[in-house]
């Protein structure tokens, strides 16, 4: 179960395997729907904190994750502690699915491209979903004079995904 649901989980927040893996209870906020990825956790760490809102499919894996473990430092956890690198190979492999768990930051990008007319009319370009990704934006100087974390478009987009996601399959809890 830890693992499908670290496979949703990683779906929904479009983050890699490494900060899935190493997801904290510590780092959720739960009051704003929020999940913070310290810098020095990210694979670029001089591109700030990581601001990931989580939509309504996201927050239900964590509930799910709570009843399972709620008591240990880190989300997603076996018997042996943390997940492993290769968490999503073996479920892949065993349903003969040709995915990637970092292939789905590829379908969160790819979505957002697709859609990118709708995204628009909800106030939602492209270099938001860069934010979520944590791509660096622009040049240093760019970089240098805006500062925003534009977390209101953030949440916008990570719900609109959800829901896009959503629409396709529903989500099997």
């Amino acid at each position: 179960m830890t693992i499908i649901n670290a496979i949703y989980f990683t779906l929904l927040t479009a983050q890699r395997s490494k900060n899935i893996r190493f997801a904290k209870w510590k780092d959720i906020d739960f009051k704003n729907n929020l999940w913070v990825i310290k810098a020095d956790e990210m694979k670029v760490s001089n591109n700030g904190d990581n601001i990931i809102p989580l939509n309504k499919y996201a927050l239900k894996v964590l509930e799910i994750q709570r009843i399972l473990n709620g008591n240990k430092e880190y989300i997603f956890t076996n018997n042996n502690g943390i997940i492993s690198e290769s968490f999503g190979v073996k479920f892949f492999k065993t349903y003969n699915l040709e995915h990637t768990i970092h292939g789905f930051r590829s379908t969160f990008r790819s979505i957002c491209t697709e859609k990118s007319d709708e995204l628009i009319k909800l106030g939602i370009g492209k270099d938001i979903a860069e934010m979520i990704l944590h791509h660096i934006n622009g040049n240093e100087v760019t970089r240098a004079y805006d500062r925003s974390k534009a977390i209101n478009l953030r949440i916008k987009l990570m719900n609109w995904y959800g829901d896009y996601l959503n629409s396709l399959c529903d989500f099997d809890f």
